[in-house]
């Protein structure tokens, strides 16, 4: 990953108004890496790039409640698709032969590489490793859970932890007394010389309870994902048969005050206790990826990235907000969003935090 975090220094030392596009781009890059072994960026013209953000966008537009007169009427589902108030289906056809490109074109990509012994070491290539051989019958059902995996990748993970990391430029703009500590706690374990690695992560108590504090402040996904009770169960003298939907309020859990007091408040010291980490309280970074068999699958993943790319602009920007002629912050702290509450649009100023810190960006190789 230590690619990716250098270009993305180079990037905001470039054009640091662009950050929510250079934050994507970072996700995009590790994400498709670590799937396929392909180095393709945000804006690549490459068809799998503008085919899987078309695929993201559906899915997103089709998560919002009452979208299409179906999920109202459920009935309509036996309604021929030439009939009025059938458009929902013309668009589950469309999306559903993207997402079949989308999603074998890379898998046939791989493939092609690995067999001509010019592969690079990914997920997918080396589930094509353990493949059946091709006459075996089950080969064509572990192709298909194969070229899944790969898609629910990008489209699992890429919003998500660009939301995270946005968020987090929102709150050391709002907070620049949580940045200075995080930033003189950089410069004490790592330096100016290089950039944050993850052996320096154990060494980093208060950039971790950063972390901690950014997870529980805010949800990109307040209720987490749908999930079936799998038998009959009572909970607090509820009766709740098997196959209830139900949501965990993550929000909520959150937001208790028993456990978390003066939640609203953004304050990373809450998580620290005698010098180390406080375990008595919740760790709110697991809750934040789901329960059980739906939790989510690449959470190391998205971890370890938002871990890299948070130190990495702590340790050589300065994030600070906007103001106007009064002198005034004209920062807003606004979520909106379907499936995910990201932060609204907002601007702040990026810059080195030195001449210093500028000139050692600049000097950084990409390997």
């Amino acid at each position: 990953m230590s690619y990716a975090s250098v270009e993305y220094a180079k990037d905001m030392l470039s054009s640091p108004e662009r950050f929510a596009y250079h934050t994507r781009n970072f996700f995009t890059r590790i994400i498709v890496k670590a799937a396929y072994g392909l180095d393709i960026s945000a804006d690549s013209d490459d068809a799998y790039i503008i085919g899987i953000k078309e695929v993201a966008e559906g899915f997103l537009e089709a998560t919002v409640p009452g979208r299409f007169l179906v999920d109202m009427i459920p009935a309509l589902k036996y309604v021929p698709g030439w009939m009025p108030g059938t458009k929902w289906q013309r668009y589950a056809d469309h999306h559903r032969k993207k997402i079949y490109e989308v999603k074998t074109e890379p898998f046939e990509r791989v493939l092609k590489a690995t067999r001509e012994g010019r592969g690079e070491p990914c997920v997918l290539s080396r589930i094509i490793d353990t493949l059946p051989p091709p006459e075996d019958p089950g080969r064509k059902e572990e192709e298909e859970l194969a070229c899944d995996l790969g898609v629910s990748s990008y489209l699992g993970g890429s919003d998500t932890s660009v939301g995270t990391v946005l968020t987090l430029i929102l709150l050391m703009a709002m907070h620049p007394e949580v940045q200075r500590r995080a930033q003189a706690e950089l410069d004490r374990v790592v330096g100016v010389g290089r950039l944050p690695t993850f052996e320096d992560r154990p060494n980093l108590l208060y950039v971790n309870a950063v972390l901690r504090e950014l997870f529980r402040w805010h949800q990109l996904a307040p209720l987490g994902l749908p999930h079936a009770t799998t038998e009959d169960d009572i909970y607090d003298g509820y009766f709740i048969p098997k196959g209830t939907i139900v949501v965990g309020n993550i929000w909520d859990m959150m937001q208790n005050e028993e456990m978390f007091p003066n939640p609203h408040v953004f304050d990373p010291d809450r998580h620290i206790k005698n010098g180390r980490i406080n375990e008595d309280t919740i760790n709110p970074i697991p809750p934040s990826f789901g329960f059980g068999r739906r939790i989510c699958p690449g959470r190391h993943l998205a971890l370890d990235s938002i871990y890299l790319v948070a130190t990495t602009m702590l340790a050589v920007f300065d994030i600070a907000p906007v103001k106007d002629e009064a002198g005034n912050s004209t920062l807003k702290c606004s979520f909106g969003g379907r499936l995910l509450m990201v932060p609204e649009p907002f601007e702040c100023i990026i810059t080195p935090r030195s001449s210093r810190h500028a000139e050692f960006i600049r000097n950084l190789e990409i390997q």
